[in-house]
């Protein structure tokens, strides 16, 4: 039977990270080696003193990447922005840089200390900074920028500084002054978000390309572990009400606009579809209890189900993350819902608007997800996988992000939000 998730009601950024079981070394540097073609590992090297003197101006760093109090400042305005969006568009009333919200409070924990928006906003910032410096380690340990990356934010730079500030250093330098921040921290943190919103394609190549292409064995058991997060399920739809008009040669008929047409169930055919009905019950407690054997249900479904017959040879394959699985889940939420969290081997039942819908869950194909289907379960699988391998990259790496006791000086809370004004939007 299904079993129900408990959903959090608010999305709070505290200081305590869940830590995932680290990515082997070893395979973040074979899928480099095997996907990143063309890739140039920096040439040379700063030497220790250099990065001694640079770190000791930054707030927070890693290896020769940093921010000083500039460019904190940037980017303290650039993410208060992007978190008073995100808590307006979760429902949260009269988001305002004012002192009186960022005081009210979200909730108070077991020892009675309030937890306030500002802490949340404190916390969530200083996760974004070392995500993003973690992130730029990345891209400089495994590429460079390239004469078309320094045009583009050079480009990027010119056509904020000549909107908002008629070309003038100075006039930028005289607008920006209540944020706490010049025209070259300006540069600076633009060039730390460039690299970031790169990165993940310098490593894995566009939406997953560099995985898809790898036969290294670390690579495709990586790959295996993500595809074994899909549900693999045969269904059976039964319709109580209507059914489709079907023409001489029994293929479904199609209206103006494409769409099958219907019509009413007779009284005997009801009385058949309530047989269809019992034989179908019967046949799930007995898969669930171990005394049908589970064929049974695909002998049921040649002969009673009236979905997507195309389906019967391959089954469904349901992600919550995949694009197939949401398009599906606007019309069978509760399907989707049951067939991701009974165990393989069992069946449940599900009511849908005209009917009911029976589920079996049973093994994936071996390396299903290498093959070809006409109805897309896998179209973006390697896009999602790349995206994971890269989030679980840059919290492993954002672990080794030093947080320095002058960060805390920082009053988050004074910086102005930014509205994006000083923002370069490069279309990432």
């Amino acid at each position: 039977m299904a079993r129900k998730r408990a959903k959090a009601n608010k999305t709070v950024y505290t200081r305590v990270e869940t830590k995932k079981p680290p990515i082997d070394k070893k395979r973040a540097l074979i899928i480099f080696v095997c996907i990143f073609l063309g890739a140039v590992i920096l040439a040379g090297s700063i030497t220790g003193i250099a990065i001694a003197i640079r770190n000791a101006g930054y707030l927070i760093s890693d290896g020769g990447v940093g921010i000083n109090e500039g460019v904190a400042n940037y980017l303290v305005s650039y993410y208060k922005t992007s978190y008073m969006k995100f808590r307006s568009e979760s429902g949260v009333m009269s988001v305002e840089d004012t002192t009186e919200f960022w005081s009210s409070v979200i909730y108070n924990d077991l020892n009675g200390q309030k937890y306030t928006y500002g802490d949340d906003l404190k916390n969530y910032i200083t996760l974004s900074i070392r995500s993003l410096v973690a992130s730029n380690k990345l891209f400089n340990t495994y590429s460079k920028l390239t004469a078309e990356d320094r045009q583009k934010i050079n480009d990027g730079i010119a056509e904020i500084l000549e909107y908002r500030a008629h070309g003038s250093i100075a006039q930028f330098n005289e607008n920006t002054a209540i944020y706490g921040y010049d025209y070259k921290d300006f540069r600076d943190a633009t060039e730390l978000l460039y690299k970031a919103g790169v990165v993940e394609t310098r490593i894995c190549g566009v939406d997953g390309a560099g995985l898809k292409a790898s036969t290294d064995k670390d690579v495709t058991d990586y790959l295996s572990l993500y595809y074994a997060r899909y549900s693999h399920v045969n269904l059976i739809f039964v319709r109580t009400e209507d059914t489709f008009e079907l023409d001489a040669e029994g293929n479904r008929v199609r209206d103006e606009n494409n769409n099958d047409k219907l019509r009413p169930l007779t009284d005997s055919e009801k009385a058949e579809r309530q047989r269809r009905i019992e034989a179908l019950d019967a046949c799930l407690a007995g898969i669930n209890s171990g005394e049908v054997a589970p064929e049974r249900f695909f002998e049921l479904m040649a002969d009673y189900d009236e979905g997507d017959t195309t389906t019967h040879n391959t089954g469904y394959y349901f992600y919550s993350g995949s694009a197939y699985t949401k398009e599906f889940s606007e019309v069978f939420e509760d399907v989707v819902e049951n067939a991701e969290f009974i165990y393989e081997g069992e069946c449940a039942k599900v009511k849908v608007d005209f009917g009911v819908c029976y589920i079996y869950k049973y093994a994936a194909a071996e390396n299903g997800y290498k093959n070809a289907d006409e109805h897309g379960f896998f179209e973006d699988f390697y896009k999602l996988a790349a995206a994971e391998f890269f989030s679980d990259l840059v919290e492993e790496r954002r672990e080794l992000v030093k947080v320095k006791p002058k960060w805390d000086t920082v009053d988050v809370l004074s910086i102005p939000y930014g509205e994006g004004k000083y923002v370069v939007g490069f279309g990432q």
